[in-house]
Formats: C-alpha cells, structure tokens, sequence
C-alpha cells in the first residue's frame, strides 16, 4: 500500500473501529484504487474499485451512530446514479443546504478527464441518488481535462445552510467551484486558484478541508514539496 492508494480524511465524527478500518485497507490492497473517508456524524465512505468487467465504479457506505455498516452500494448502478464512464478519482462531503436536511455529495473524475457530481438527500425520498451530472456543462471556463478532485461543505450562512466546494488539479494547475444550495445552482465560472495565490509548481495530488469556518487546501508538488492555502 502506497500513499497514492489511499486517503482517509475524519471530520467532527467518531472513527471507525480498527476493524473497520482494517477491512478497509484489505479491501483497497486487493481491489480499490483511490478511497475517500468523509465525516459528518454518521461516517460515509466512498472507493473506487476495478470490477471483473475492468470498469472502476464509485462504491459507498455509511457508519452509523451503533457503530454498524451498511452494506456497499455501486453509485453507478443505472438504477441509483448510473455509469457516465471509469472514475480515477472521487471525493465526498456532506452538506445541510438547510437545518435538518442532509446530503451527501459525490464528486468524481472519469478517465476522459470529465468532472461529475450527484448527491443524496432525505428529500428526494429514502435517500434517493440524482444521476450524474457533468459539472463542466454548468461551471465554465475550466479546463477540459481534470485529474484529481476533493470536495468540503462550506461555512455556514446565518440560516445555517451550507454549499459545496469542489477542488480539482489539471494539468499541475489548481481550480475551484461551488454549488451554491439555495436556490441549487453553480457558480458561473472556476477559478483559477494559482492566479489569487502564486504558483510554486506542478501540482499533482490535492485535499480540502473546513477547519473552523476557514478552507484549507494542502497540495504536493512534483518536487515533492507540501503547500497550503
């Protein structure tokens, strides 16, 4: 197992139990390319794994309050979010685009470089999932091609509600969106975020964070240096 493998990030949550993390890591050595862990009080998890027909698909699962799991579900299934194409990459993050309304939304690049997002909220009815969406349609003047993407909630307005953040790296360059919650909508147009914070080198893997109502944005660098913003 190498640190390319794998990423696990804990936010205001409990952690899993080393034997839940174990099984995790057996799960990644053996079949799963990239995993995201994203909190939130339960814990949602979602992998990227190879399946026998060589496509990699986004699976998810949740720790509950007892402690339990639920079992794997295939996002890309046509019946929940559905397959717009092998995914390379994949973040997570619960949002509350109101208080007492959950979602949890996916990000994630497929290997033409395309950016997609779909989300599950309580709204829609037993957790439903909307199928993928390719986020380069709504938001322009982005690249055409991303390789990495991570994604946080945003800081809270007055009303408590929250937005999206997304980060993604293509070709060494950094670029930022949201999906703002009400109404649900993109920003317009990402930015570049080299422009507003200088450029000390090709950028290669990247993570976002919301630490105390501040986005953080740590990156390495081809040289292997650490950067943040």
């Amino acid at each position: 197992l190498t640190a390319e493998k794998y990423r696990f990030i804990w936010r205001n949550g409990p952690r899993p139990t080393t034997l839940a993390i174990l099984a995790l890591l057996i799960a990644i050595a053996t079949r799963c390319l990239f995993a995201v862990i994203e909190t939130h009080v339960p814990l949602d998890v979602c992998v990227i794994v190879l399946t026998n027909s060589g496509e990699r698909h986004i699976l998810h699962t949740r720790r509950h309050f007892d402690g339990t799991w639920d079992s794997f579900q295939d996002v890309n299934d046509p019946q929940v979010a559905g397959f717009p194409g092998s995914f390379i990459s994949v973040g997570c993050a619960n949002v509350s685009p109101q208080p007492q309304l959950e979602e949890l939304h996916v990000c994630g690049i497929t290997d033409d470089g395309k950016l997609w997002h779909t989300l599950r909220s309580s709204l829609l009815g037993s957790f439903s999932w909307l199928p993928f969406a390719n986020v380069q349609t709504l938001s322009a003047n982005g690249p055409d091609h991303f390789t990495k993407v991570c994604v946080t909630q945003g800081i809270p307005d007055l009303q408590g509600r929250e937005d999206l953040h997304v980060f993604t790296q293509a070709a060494g360059d950094l670029w930022h969106t949201v999906r703002f919650s009400n109404p649900p909508r993109w920003q317009p147009t990402f930015d570049s975020i080299k422009k507003q914070t200088g450029d000390p080198g090709s950028f290669g893997s990247i993570s976002c964070a919301n630490v105390d109502g501040q986005l953080h944005i740590c990156a390495a660098t081809a040289d292997g240096k650490l950067w943040h913003t």
